[in-house]
C-alpha cells in the first residue's frame, strides 16, 4: 500500500484552495467569457 497519499492529497487541496482563492475573479471572468463566446 502507498503510505502519505491521502496526506499528498490534501496538500494538493489546500494548493488547490490558495490557488482559487487567489484567482478566482480571472477565473470567473475567462469562464463567463468563454460561455458567452459560445453561445
Amino acid at each position: 500500500m502507498a503510505v502519505g497519499v491521502e496526506e499528498e492529497r490534501m496538500a494538493d487541496r489546500s494548493a488547490y484552495d490558495a490557488f482559487v482563492a487567489a484567482h478566482w475573479q480571472r477565473l470567473l471572468r475567462t469562464a463567463y467569457l468563454l460561455t458567452r463566446d459560445r453561445g
